[in-house]
């Protein structure tokens, strides 16, 4: 029997390594979020989602399969849960692993520093004052030249 027409459990589970901490790697292709995935009925599934399908039947719905371990080779039964995209980022916060990439940039688009003169919070964003006082100016001058052109 060739691996293509072994039963899906088997080839799923034939390409793992079993943990210490229980996890169960998948050590096979992943995608490029580091997720497993692997052909079944004709399309790429996503290792631990197809792991939670074996072991627990189909996914309704708008539900995620999520990892309670945090570790996304893992497609142990155990570490899965069902939760929606809601629920993945509220466990995403609660277990620290949220970063707003915003906070990370040191530099607006256009290269001003995000210093504590030159920043302000708009709305849950930082803006760089530099380039707000230079739009504002830009805004100011259309005005002017259309007063002149007698346009409104």
């Amino acid at each position: 029997m060739t691996k293509a027409n072994l039963p899906i459990r088997e080839r799923l589970f034939a390409k793992t390594v079993q943990l210490e901490n229980g996890c169960v790697q998948w050590v096979g292709s992943t995608n490029p979020n580091g997720y497993g995935q692997i052909g079944y009925e004709g399309k790429i599934c996503t290792t631990h989602r197809l792991s939670w399908i074996l072991a627990n039947g189909e996914i309704p719905n708008g539900l995620w399969v999520l990892h309670k371990c945090d570790f996304r080779a893992c497609i142990n039964p155990d570490h899965l849960f069902l939760g929606t995209a809601r629920d993945n980022t509220d466990d995403m916060v609660s277990k620290g692993r949220y970063v707003n990439a915003m906070l990370l940039k040191t530099h607006c688009p256009q290269g001003h520093e995000f210093s504590p003169e030159n920043t302000y919070r708009w709305r849950n964003q930082r803006l760089c004052r530099t380039c707000q006082k230079a739009h504002q100016e830009l805004r100011k001058s259309r005005r002017q030249a259309k007063a002149i052109m007698g346009v409104e």
